[in-house]
């Protein structure tokens, strides 16, 4: 058990070692295309087939050989190729087809002409020749995109439109995925209420459990929503009991400090399930890792941006593990609109807001009323700042790292 606060890699590295043999025994699963959105692939994907499966129009206009344009100065029009109707004869020398985008290049047909540089009278047809046509023109040619025999998805991928759009093309109806991390969330406080409830002058509304819970489910796990927990250690022993063998990560927040109803490091404790707890970095210093019958259990702080902080920096590096990933959040670099400070020997992570400048240069303007309770600010933030133990104060123009909450800017 460790009572000093552990840096926050030293946390990182301590919960990576702990999860580091799931990832051998983990569960798969079957999905239809339509189900597979923000899932893993379990395994690479290899093309069956050619993309595009064929030699096709790129533009609507007409086919030919470009050997017929040193003839005669006009064509004779023999038929049409359309998307899905393709002419099935040879076009011979002095004829063309019209054809449309996406439509088979007809036997015979080494070039396409676009409509704009044609002029059709009857079935003759009469081609600008000034620039020169080119031998190949406006032609998708099988293969060009996707090679039957390439890799076009890695394992691990995790899957969203653009996969899953690459996938159907590729003729897949279903796919082999990972199946979900099952965590179980709770919050504790005796002071809470759901949303709805009423209140008293003593109490205040459980904004955690939303807020984590749509996080959560956004990372694509099968959450189990375990409610609100009295400051009670037989209450959160019975709770955690009730979870321990459907789960593969029990979350919590509230109740891990030293306040006297705070007893969840205590119930870790008496178990021999407490790994770590107090992390140094700000906000989310009071939490707690260890196993509860064997299942991962990080504690979070009960302040919600706390809470939030020590979700982004640990559960979700922690699910990257169990699904088989590294636990390092995403960053990027953006150059500071105006000075921060932090405190040397902690991580500080400070709400901001990042943008793309008119140079095209990512910025980032840090927001005020950074306390740990505070959802108003976090409403109106997009990333973390990141101030890592060497830091103290980083200076406006000064580079630093970032985590998005979504897309990068």
């Amino acid at each position: 058990m460790s009572v000093q606060r552990l840096s926050l890699a030293e946390a990182r590295a301590r919960i990576t070692a702990a999860l580091g043999e799931f990832s051998s025994r983990r569960r798969l699963a079957t999905v239809a295309l339509d189900q597979a959105r923000g899932r893993l692939l379990d395994q690479p994907v290899i093309a069956g087939l050619d993309l595009p499966g064929m030699d096709s129009s790129a533009m609507d206009g007409f086919a030919l050989a470009i050997s017929s344009l040193a003839g005669s100065p006009r064509l004779r029009l023999v038929g049409e190729s359309l998307a899905g109707h393709p002419f099935r004869g040879r076009v011979a020398a002095g004829e063309a087809v019209r054809i449309a985008t996406g439509a088979l290049l007809p036997d015979g047909c080494d070039t396409v002409v676009v409509l704009e540089r044609c002029t059709l009278e009857g079935q003759w047809l009469e081609i600008e020749r000034d620039p020169a046509v080119r031998r190949g023109e406006h032609i998708r040619r099988r293969g060009e995109a996707v090679a039957r025999g390439d890799q076009v998805l890695d394992a691990g991928t995790r899957l969203d439109f653009r996969h899953l759009g690459l996938l159907a093309a590729l003729g897949h109806d279903e796919v082999q995925v990972r199946d979900r991390i099952r965590v179980a969330l709770f919050s504790s406080g005796d002071e809470l209420r759901a949303p709805g409830r009423a209140l008293d002058p003593a109490s205040g509304f459980d904004a955690n459990r939303p807020l984590l819970a749509a996080l959560l489910r956004r990372r694509g796990v099968e959450l189990v929503d375990g409610g609100i927990l009295a400051d009670d250690p037989g209450a959160l022993a019975r709770a955690f009991d009730s979870v321990a063998e459907r789960v593969d990560l029990i979350v919590t927040t509230g109740g891990v400090s030293l306040g006297p109803k705070d007893h969840l490091r205590d119930a870790l404790a008496a178990s021999a399930g407490l790994d770590f707890w107090r992390v140094a970095m700000k906000p989310g210093q009071a939490m707690a890792f260890g196993r509860w019958r064997g299942v991962a259990l990080l504690a979070l702080p009960g302040n919600p941006l706390a809470a939030l902080v020590g979700a982004l920096q640990l559960v979700l590096p922690a699910l990257s593990l169990l699904e088989g990933g590294e636990a390092t959040p995403r960053r990027v670099h953006a150059c500071l609109d105006s000075a921060v400070e932090g405190r040397r020997g902690r991580c500080d992570l400070l709400l901001g807001v990042c943008y793309v400048d008119a140079t095209a240069r990512c910025r980032v303007r840090p927001l005020a009323r950074q306390n740990s309770h505070m959802l108003g600010t976090l409403a109106g933030a997009n990333c973390l700042i990141e101030l890592d133990e060497e830091r103290e104060r980083a200076e406006p123009g000064e580079v630093v790292s970032i985590q998005p909450f979504g897309e990068t800017p």
